[in-house]
């Protein structure tokens, strides 16, 4: 594995940190996968767990991975906006992974980063699709759903039944009528994943190795 620690610009000049993986052996990766936090002011991190994990896994697989921190947070510059600018840095990630020569960008986030990934995809340049570790909508609209129907691509939910934030069978109602989702379940997980880490981990790869 190859790892580039890393910092680019988010609107407003803003430096965000971040570190990209690459397959080892130099052979270009098929697509990239950028994976958002989970809210900052509530202990969100790159280095969480499941997220260095996921990078593991998609990275044996094949695809460059890329984990950075949201402005405000981390070694990022600037200041939290609590989604009102957040959007910006999910399309300056992707825009990274473009600048390396990556044309289909997988995005990805949980709880926070998962409804920010929603909200820009349709702006996102070489989006091939969505993975939203347990969204829990709040920043997520009416017409930010209309602008994920209208866009087509697939969007993917991994959901933990038992949910503090957002029970499984809320977010498929909401976003049900998308043209192409998909819904897991995770049994018995609750929003922080602390039981059913490893099942997240396995889904998510597989949706990656799916949309990729």
């Amino acid at each position: 594995m190859i790892i580039d620690r890393l910092r680019f610009e988010t609107g407003g000049g803003l430096a965000l940190e971040g570190e990209l993986r690459l397959p080892p052996g130099g052979a270009p990766p098929r697509a990239g996968v950028s994976f958002a936090t989970a809210h900052p002011r509530h202990g969100g991190s790159m280095r969480a767990a499941l997220i260095s994990r996921v990078g593991q896994a998609v990275v044996a697989d094949g695809l460059a991975f890329l984990r950075w921190h949201f402005r405000g947070s981390g070694a990022s510059e600037g200041v939290h906006t609590d989604g009102e600018l957040e959007p910006g840095d999910i399309r300056a990630a992707a825009g990274l992974l473009a600048g390396r020569g990556i044309e289909r960008i997988i995005l990805a986030g949980w709880s926070f980063g998962g409804d920010m990934s929603l909200r820009a995809a349709p702006g996102v340049p070489g989006a091939v699709g969505v993975i939203a570790v347990g969204p829990p909508l709040w920043w997520v609209k009416r017409h930010h759903v209309a602008a994920l129907a209208e866009w087509g691509r697939p969007v993917r939910f991994v959901l933990c039944e038992r949910d503090e934030l957002r029970p499984p069978a809320v977010v498929a109602e909401r976003m049900g009528g998308l043209p192409d989702v998909g819904f897991t379940v995770l049994p018995g997980a609750d929003h922080l994943l602390t039981t059913g880490t490893d099942e997240a981990i396995a889904v998510v790869a597989g949706y990656a190795a799916e949309l990729a």
